[in-house]
């Protein structure tokens, strides 16, 4: 590691954390070298990755040969920090419905590893942008091993633009992917020129189908959350996913399969829909908006259009090809 491990803590940033790392139980007064040591140490004194290659999904991608890493953080305001967020255009929907509240994410160990990392980040960027490139080369080295293709993704939790924050990627051979819900930026844009691939996320807001098409106009997909009604079985939520995928158009875009792993760069690049089935736990009681919900007596039953089956007025409203025209226009 080239970083200077003595260098001194920020002392206003040192004072927005002081609550998350007594929670953590650091003391704040501590040197900045014992605080850094302690948020890059698991409690029994190893290395605590910034990436996993555990995640349901990355294992996915290993059947396609293809070797991931993801990092998760404290999403939107978990953390903790004053003044700190780490998706600043999570909805309502987008926060109750995160995947910290799904599977092994709700247990409070991960809840503690995603706040240590994003405690790293916030207070010893420099340090931990270079345990991130040795962890990146471990990953491609691991990768040639397996014979696989190394990918990461960044922002499995967050939206916090890494493409920005780490001045390196350009020169590494893995391949960089993450979802957004951010609006389309000149940066944004150069980001992807350069290889590091975006998926927009929509969310129930009016504005973020306005961005959908934005997007949509450079040939960037959008991933949404479809599912029955509110909860029914995960099964229903697949079959209901599968539907509109044969159907192969929903709201005068094709679809894509976005359950079948998470590699989205290896999408073709069409301004479509990435489907994604609604996985249970909180998204199943979604009514924000964020879950898309079809009926699957009209969807299964019938050859209408996807639209017709759209159980929510605002939605049929939103994604009918006149107000999805619409609201593009505005």
């Amino acid at each position: 590691m080239k970083y200077d491990r003595d260098k001194v803590i920020d002392e206003r940033k040192l004072l927005r954390a002081r609550g998350p790392l007594l929670r953590l139980g650091i003391d704040p007064a501590a040197s900045s070298s014992a605080i850094h040591a302690a948020l890059r140490s698991t409690r029994t004194g190893q290395y605590a990755r910034l990436l996993t290659t555990r995640a349901y999904k990355a294992q996915l991608s290993q059947a396609r040969g293809v070797y991931s890493g993801v990092q998760y953080l404290a999403p939107e305001k978990e953390a903790g920090i004053a003044g700190h967020s780490s998706c600043h255009f999570a909805s309502v929907g987008c926060a109750s419905t995160c995947i910290k509240s799904t599977g092994h994410m709700v247990t409070a160990a991960a809840a503690r590893a995603r706040l240590k990392k994003t405690l790293r980040w916030f207070l010893f960027e420099e340090q931990t942008t270079e345990d991130l490139r040795f962890e990146v080369e471990m990953l491609e080295g691991m990768s040639k091993l397996k014979g696989m293709d190394p990918t990461a993704r960044l922002d499995g939790t967050s939206d916090d633009r890494f493409w920005r924050r780490v001045p390196w990627w350009r020169e590494v051979g893995t391949r960089f992917y993450d979802y957004t819900k951010r609006p389309v930026t000149g940066m944004a844009l150069a980001a992807i020129d350069d290889g590091w691939h975006l998926t927009f996320s929509l969310s129930e807001r009016p504005e973020s189908l306005q961005q959908s098409q934005r997007w949509a106009e450079g040939g960037t997909n959008t991933a949404l959350v479809v599912a029955g009604p509110i909860r029914r079985s995960r099964d229903l939520h697949r079959r209901v996913t599968h539907a509109l995928l044969e159907r192969g158009e929903f709201a005068g875009r094709p679809v894509l399969d976005g359950d079948r792993d998470d590699l989205r760069y290896l999408d073709p690049s069409v301004g479509g829909w990435v489907l994604l089935a609604s996985k249970g736990g909180p998204a199943n009681r979604d009514e924000s908006g964020f879950v898309v919900r079809f009926d699957p007596e009209v969807l299964l039953g019938s050859d209408l259009p996807a639209e017709h089956a759209l159980l929510s007025v605002s939605d049929r409203a939103r994604f009918t090809r006149g107000g999805h025209r619409a609201a593009a226009a505005k």
